[in-house]
């Protein structure tokens, strides 16, 4: 009698246990909460237009990356990433910054801009969105 209240004990155990031990596997650590870094100061360049008169356009600009380590590596790389901005929004003419839809096509463009140059770069950290804080054209 006492073996089997032993071997009922063993097996008890056990198979308590197991379920523990499936949650400790299936578990595994969250990813780091998104942050948001700001470029300082606002990108400015000059804008093509017909007219012939001077137009400029001001973007302030924040990148969205996984948590404290992303906003890390974009600091240290930010004059690679405000070049590739300058150089991008100083090829744009006037009608290609005046139409909100056009102005969104500007954002997801100049994300893939950003994307592609952290690439080449050989960064890991992943640049999950561009976001205008202001976009002013004048």
């Amino acid at each position: 009698m006492r073996e089997l209240f032993l071997i009922s004990a063993v097996f008890a155990l056990a198979v308590g246990a197991a379920p523990v031990h499936a949650a400790e596997a299936a578990e595994e650590p969250a990813p780091p909460a998104i942050e948001y870094m700001s470029l300082t100061p606002a990108i400015v360049v000059n804008v093509a237009a017909d007219d012939q008169r001077r137009h400029y356009l001001k973007a302030d600009v924040s990148l969205s990356v996984r948590g404290q380590e992303g906003v890390d590596t974009m600091t240290r790389h930010e004059p690679l990433i405000r070049h590739h901005l300058v150089m991008y929004f100083s090829h744009l003419n006037m009608t290609e910054v005046q139409d909100p839809q056009a102005i969104d096509v500007v954002r997801k463009t100049a994300l893939e801009k950003v994307q592609t140059a952290m690439a080449e770069a050989l960064v890991e950290t992943e640049v999950l969105d561009l976001l205008f804080t202001s976009f002013t054209v004048q």
